[in-house]
């Protein structure tokens, strides 16, 4: 499916990528990798970033994001994230793990250690 798609789109601007389970047909310079560029000029300050996924089409993202954020790769293959884990299961437990995380930082910043009088 994809080659004869290929050969439809070979003189337009559209491009096939198949993806995990899915083929998607879209315009050569669109991609999740130039929406986040766009994203982060309007925000160039934002804090944390996170990106997970599954798909082929998510390695524009990790592409984009290196160095700058957590990239996470869900399922076996290659990839360009800086980390990956095996299933969407793993993703709940570490997305929880963070919760916690960022929990235990907003108690320690609200409730600062009270000093000792000696």
């Amino acid at each position: 499916m994809v080659a004869t798609l290929d050969e439809m789109l070979a003189e337009t601007e559209l491009q096939a990528i198949r993806g995990n389970k899915t083929v998607e047909v879209r315009f050569a310079w669109a991609n999740k990798g130039a929406v986040v560029e766009r994203l982060q000029s309007l925000r160039p300050d934002a804090g944390f970033r996170l990106a997970i996924g599954d798909d082929r089409t998510d390695e524009d993202l990790f592409q984009c994001l290196r160095g700058e954020a957590w990239t996470v790769r869900v399922g076996g293959g290659t990839s360009s994230a800086r980390y990956s884990v095996d299933s969407p299961g793993e993703v709940i437990a570490f997305l929880e793990s963070l919760v916690r995380a960022a929990e235990g930082a907003r108690r320690v910043i609200e409730e600062p250690p009270r000093a000792v009088a000696r």
